[in-house]
């Protein structure tokens, strides 16, 4: 931690630096891009404005987070102070090299935002602000079967998640036929400890209205996709504790038994038909029912 005499040094001399004209500006990069979980660096150098001004001594250089009270760097050309482990500068100031970039060791999602860099010389002093902004790819997507009714009249809702990513991104459903339904999910993004996001949708499966698969499609901020699953329906099991296979009924498999069952009702009718019709008289020889109609028969044929 740097002392309280240390501050006050520092701010005596920007102030002193301040009564006078400023020969140099510190030129950084209007924003930067770190990975979670590897080295971020903040890029700035302080440039001369004159000529004559070009042989400058860096006496101090601060580095703070916009929303942070205390610095995260100190440097007051005797001694280098840094709040936190994690930040350091890129080089060591000499009067030959006028890098003053700021190395974040291990990024955090917590680092995104905006920095400033102020540098005090023999020559004058100057501020400039940079931006870093944290990425951190989310996992593929993993879909689930759930019997869970979050929303009326359905039948059983597909949950997909994925997560580690950042900033927020955003999960959407296709089915089949590439036609999107994200609008009929449910989506919830969660922030978990470290800073990170966790995506959830949940899309509800209407009765008679179900496709055989469904893909789920992360896209990052900046809407480009990054993983998609597709889950295919007369495959997937439910989620534990959530329900068996026979739970689910789909189109395909309520459409063959009754086509099957509606073919033998109607032959069973064409079959009744024709019984009663071949019962009726008029249809058919008639068959002697005793032996008084043989014999009536007989007599007849000997006239």
């Amino acid at each position: 931690m740097a002392s309280r005499g240390t501050f006050i040094i520092l701010i005596t001399v920007m102030f002193a630096a301040k009564s006078a004209q400023s020969f140099v500006k510190v030129d950084c990069e209007e924003t930067n891009v770190g990975q979670h979980g590897h080295q971020s660096m903040l890029k700035c150098v302080v440039q001369p404005t004159q000529d004559q001004a070009s042989d400058f001594e860096i006496q101090a250089i601060i580095w703070t987070k916009v929303e942070m009270e205390k610095p995260l760097l100190v440097y007051d050309n005797t001694d280098l102070k840094t709040m936190l482990q994690r930040y350091r500068l890129a080089e060591e100031p000499q009067n030959k090299k006028h890098n003053v970039s700021l190395l974040i060791t291990d990024t955090k999602a917590a680092d995104d935002g905006e920095y400033t860099c102020t540098v005090v010389t023999d020559v004058g002093d100057n501020t400039q602000t940079t931006r870093l902004t944290v990425r951190a790819i989310y996992s593929e997507p993993t879909i689930k079967l759930s019997n869970v009714k979050k929303t009326p009249n359905t039948d059983k809702s597909l949950i997909c998640k994925s997560e580690g990513g950042f900033p927020k991104g955003e999960l959407r459903w296709f089915d089949e036929h590439e036609v999107d339904w994200t609008k009929s999910a449910t989506f919830e993004a969660k922030k978990m400890e470290n800073g990170l996001f966790q995506l959830i949708s949940s899309l509800p499966l209407l009765p008679l209205s179900t496709f055989n698969s469904y893909t789920c499609v992360v896209f990052n901020s900046s809407g480009i996709e990054v993983h998609k699953t597709t889950i295919q329906l007369e495959q997937v099991s439910p989620e534990p504790g959530t329900g068996t296979r026979d739970d689910l009924i789909l189109p395909s498999k309520v459409v063959a038994p009754v086509v099957v069952i509606g073919s033998l009702i109607v032959g069973l009718l064409l079959l009744l038909v024709f019984l009663r019709r071949r019962s009726q008289p008029g249809h058919g020889h008639a068959v002697p029912s005793n032996d008084n109609d043989v014999e009536e028969g007989d007599s007849a044929m000997e006239s």
